[in-house]
């Protein structure tokens, strides 16, 4: 089993390149809204745009900090999957996708660190008796 708690760190690198990125798809929408061609509508829409994108990157970035393996299973946000539940385990993209039943919980492993320790200690989780 994997150590008592183990939190991977996360590959800030990584996840301010995704938050500095999602801030200039930010500003390129509110400077698409303030043209005097775009309709008002439109910008309205461009200005909710331009903050929902930085809102759903930051919570994606929030919500992978508290990722946490332990003996008993692994827990991201909310959501929990006991080791003996999960059935089976898939590569989509760069996501990691655990099933266990109808519930899946989705891991993006390039978040953190060390993405190949973690993948390393959930497959080691997962072929404990």
């Amino acid at each position: 089993m994997p150590t008592p708690e183990f939190a991977p760190r996360l590959n800030w690198l990584y996840v301010g390149s995704l938050l500095l990125l999602a801030c200039g798809v930010s500003l390129l929408a509110l400077y698409s809204a303030r043209q005097p061609s775009t309709e008002p509508a439109a910008g309205w829409l461009l200005v909710l745009f331009a903050g929902l994108v930085p809102a759903a990157v930051g919570y994606r970035i929030m919500r992978a900090r508290t990722l946490r393996l332990d003996g008993d299973g692994i827990r991201l946000g909310g959501r929990q999957l006991r080791w003996s539940q999960i059935s089976a385990i898939e590569q989509v993209g760069y996501g990691l996708h655990l099933y266990a039943g109808r519930q899946k919980l989705v891991i993006a492993p390039w978040a953190y660190r060390d993405p190949a320790a973690l993948r390393a200690q959930i497959q080691r989780a997962l072929c404990q008796p």
